[in-house]
């Protein structure tokens, strides 16, 4: 079908597909990882919960462990900077912009 569509020329390729990459990426798909969350669990069973939990606590600690590496591996930086790679890798509104720290 896409090829169809580029060789009647109804869409072109160099315009199309990196506008539609970005709509998948970062509207289509995040959409259907939630609506799949709302349909397949069930947020009110205490396993679920537990689960959740202790897998936020495991990768809490796993994000402590690489914020210490990166510290450790660096001897200009001080234990100030263990806490803020902590803190940008551990919660979400700041996780998409840890990469400038580094």
């Amino acid at each position: 079908l896409g090829w169809l569509l580029g060789y009647c020329r109804v869409f072109e390729a160099s315009k199309f597909v990196p506008q539609a990459t970005n709509f998948v990426f970062n509207i289509a798909l995040p959409c259907l990882a939630v609506a799949g969350l709302g349909i397949g669990i069930d947020f009110y069973s205490d396993t679920i919960l537990w689960n959740f939990i202790g897998a936020f606590l495991v990768l809490r600690g796993v994000a402590l462990v690489v914020s210490l590496l990166l510290v450790i591996g660096d001897r200009k930086k001080g234990i100030g900077f263990v806490a803020v790679y902590w803190l940008c890798f551990t919660w979400i509104s700041t996780g998409t912009h840890w990469m400038l720290l580094l």
